[in-house]
């Protein structure tokens, strides 16, 4: 049958999935679980759901997220299995740290991962250290990320900007990249959930903020609307070819053009602000599982096309922190105001 593609880019789903809700970093502003939980889904359980969404649903992406996704040993070998069954064409991605990267690199490469984000908020050794709360050498992150280029891996930065920590520190790690030919994205600091808990407005440094931060140091650069991914990063080139990003998730209150749907590490799958779905429930034959997922269709659908919708962050929190029953309480309680 001719799979569903209800999209708004016309060129299928973005299927973001959680690896591992642990992560080996304790980052200011995430402070991740430091234990898997028990409930996490089985490599044959992921590859199950895999297969009957990739038979049903159209896509374009299946990105792995954590956590930290390479935390998950098994990682390569899911992969594998999944660019075996989707083929050439889909387009298979990570977010990750990178610290457990570079022995990785050639198994990853084997088995059809296409691209790598990569989390760098500072390319000074002390402050990624304080940033991340690790013993790293953020050197030995730059050689990495170094090396997963050379084997023909695409690579983008991601940067979390924050008032009085890096934020005078962004003109040095766009040098490196752009030195290095590769894109940094500068992401606004999202106050909400607990993250509210550590930093407050006065925190965040804006859109407009950064992107004078640039011009100062680069000269004057122009919006580049050439299409460079999934995500709702603005780009900027200038007269030199260099491009940055930035993710303005707080400054701009709408969210545009998204095609994607989550699945946290524990099998609850998430379309935008709708109530999760827990799949955990619809293990026991792919045939439950298909049903599920049909009845999902109607909230794929209902964003429409050309779609601008509020951001509604609050009860979205938890869902990215691998704790999506605490949404339906938060919904329970009416507790899903705009921030």
């Amino acid at each position: 049958m001719e799979k569903i593609n209800n999209t708004q880019s016309g060129k299928g789903y973005l299927f973001r999935v959680s690896a591992s809700e642990i992560c080996n970093y304790d980052c200011r502003f995430c402070h991740p679980s430091t234990t898997e939980s028990v409930l996490r889904l089985s490599d044959d359980e992921f590859l199950r759901i895999f297969s009957v969404i990739n038979s049903i649903y159209k896509l374009k992406t299946l990105h792995f997220t954590g956590g930290e996704p390479l935390t998950r040993k098994t990682l390569p070998y899911v992969i594998r299995e999944c660019r075996k069954m989707a083929g050439d064409d889909l387009d298979i991605a990570i977010t990750t740290n990178a610290s457990l990267l570079l022995n990785l690199i050639p198994d990853l490469k084997d088995a059809g991962l296409s691209r790598m984000n990569i989390s760098l908020h500072s390319i000074d050794t002390a402050k990624y250290q304080s940033f991340t709360g690790s013993s790293t050498d953020v050197k030995t992150i730059l050689s990495t990320i170094r090396e997963a280029k050379k084997v023909g891996f695409g690579v983008k930065i991601n940067s979390v900007v924050i008032r009085d920590f890096n934020d005078m520190d962004v003109c040095k790690l766009a040098e490196w990249c752009f030195s290095e030919n590769i894109i940094p994205r500068f992401l606004e600091l999202g106050i909400y959930g607990p993250v509210s808990k550590w930093f407050s407005a006065k925190d965040q440094v804006s859109h407009e903020e950064i992107v004078r931060i640039l011009t100062r140091n680069f000269g004057s650069f122009n919006r580049d609307y050439t299409s460079r991914g999934n995500g709702p990063s603005k780009y900027y080139i200038n007269s030199q070819g260099n491009i940055f990003g930035i993710l303005d998730n707080q400054s701009d209150k709408l969210c545009r053009g998204c095609d994607r749907f989550r699945m946290s590490a524990n099998g609850y799958i998430k379309v935008c602000n709708f109530p999760p779905i827990d799949l955990r429930e619809h293990m026991d034959s792919i045939e439950e599982i298909k049903d599920a997922f049909l009845q999902l269709g109607h909230v794929l659908d209902s964003r429409g096309n050309d779609y601008i919708g509020k951001r509604l962050h609050r009860n979205d929190y938890y869902f990215r922190w691998n704790h999506p029953e605490l949404n339906n309480s938060n919904i329970k309680e009416g507790n899903n105001d705009e921030e």
